[in-house]
């Protein structure tokens, strides 16, 4: 249990919740105003309350204000409070993995869609995941598509999937068909028939 956090921290400037693992195999509950730093490398910082991971060692620090010793700690999640209480949480993906899971039919002109991931960082691997459900343009069904592009009327755009710390989000495109698709048979774009997909989001933490 995390006691003693800091109030009247909003969702968007949590108390970051991590546990201590130490030496004898016990957790120590602790928490932080300071987001955790993932970097592949580098000297840790010193800074009261700031986590940092070097990623080439899996090492992780903790500043003090004076040093930064090593650290068994891991991230658990966020808490967000008012002047009394803990008001909302967020439980973070602790494998650094995290799978939407298929809805059905590609979305429809111009539409956002978003999923909570709740990794805790910025992932380095994102991906929006079609897969074919009724033949069509070449593709048998089971066929996997990663990132289709988006259409407007006139061309055809790559289809970039937008992460935040905690979600991962792409729009179609604007044009009638939404989601193009190169042809296996002829290799240009064709607009895909939105029934004849399905749809995820499959987003890993990159180490």
């Amino acid at each position: 249990m995390w006691n003693s956090l800091t109030a009247s921290r909003a969702a968007a400037t949590p108390n970051f919740l991590y546990v201590t693992i130490n030496a004898n195999g016990t957790l120590t509950p602790g928490a932080t105003l300071l987001a955790p730093i993932y970097q592949w490398g580098g000297t840790p910082g010193i800074t009261n309350g700031q986590f940092i991971f070097n990623i080439v060692e899996m090492k992780g620090y903790m500043g003090n204000g004076s040093t930064a010793p090593q650290s068994y700690i891991v991230f658990a999640g966020e808490a967000a409070t008012d002047a009394t209480g803990v008001i909302s949480t967020v439980a973070y993906a602790y494998n650094g993995q995290y799978d939407s899971g298929y809805t059905a039919t590609l979305p429809g002109t111009a539409v956002t869609v978003t999923k909570s991931h709740n990794i805790g960082i910025k992932p380095f691997v994102a991906n929006f995941v079609v897969e074919c459900t009724t033949a069509e343009l070449g593709y048998a069904v089971g066929d996997q598509i990663i990132n289709p592009a988006v259409a407007n009327n006139t061309a055809t755009y790559p289809s970039p999937v937008r992460v935040t710390t905690k979600t991962a989000a792409r729009t179609s495109g604007s044009g009638t068909s939404a989601t193009n698709i190169i042809s296996v048979v002829t290799g240009a774009p064709n607009p895909a028939t939105l029934a004849s997909w399905k749809y995820k989001f499959a987003v890993q933490r990159g180490w």
